[in-house]
């Protein structure tokens, strides 16, 4: 694996990496300090790219993770039409079956319907996490002050209110990356 970056990040397409590298600068991490790993273009559906791609990836952080408290492996892709659970199955078929890793310096974020999703909750809007928000939030670029805002509240631990199930669940598994940063 090229580089020697402490965070690498997994996603399906630039809104996810965008959304992703604006949580970690609130946090201090550097641009230096991220390696974003997206499907290449015609290598089909981006979910299915991070997922095929993340042994091997969980496989290398194992290898370096006690070199550096701070070595962090991110995983994120949209649950589009299925369930989340279904996407994490689909996830564990790739590990063979095995549970998602509950350690430290791991995490795995699934929007439900898809990060655009987020976004319309991070505007103050209602979520049906079935509905598909990409006509609404186009440009992920025009919400920086809301991402922002949002991972200064993950920062300080800000109880939101309100929150769509699928992002619920990635501020409780933001918790396993946390120290690391």
């Amino acid at each position: 694996m090229p580089g020697d970056n402490r965070i690498i990040i997994l996603c399906e397409d630039k809104a996810q990496r965008y959304f992703v590298r604006r949580i970690l600068e609130v946090f201090g991490v550097g641009n230096r300090e991220m390696d974003f790993r997206m499907k290449e273009k015609g290598a089909g559906a981006g979910d299915s790219a991070v997922i095929r791609s993340f042994p091997s990836e969980l496989k290398y952080w194992e290898s370096r993770k006690n070199h550096s408290k701070s070595n962090i492996l991110i995983a994120i892709f949209d649950a589009d039409v299925i369930e989340v659970d279904q996407k994490i199955n689909l996830l564990r078929k790739e590990l063979n079956n095995q549970a998602l890793p509950d350690e430290d310096g791991v995490g795995v974020f699934i929007p439900a319907r898809n990060i655009e999703s987020w976004l319309h909750f991070l505007t103050g809007a209602a979520v049906d996490e079935k509905v598909d928000y990409k006509k609404n939030h186009p440009k992920i670029e025009k919400y920086v002050s809301e991402i922002k805002t949002f991972a200064q509240k993950c920062q300080t631990r800000q109880k939101i209110e309100n929150m769509p199930p699928s992002l619920a669940a990635a501020c409780q598994e933001f918790e396993k990356i946390r120290d690391r940063l």
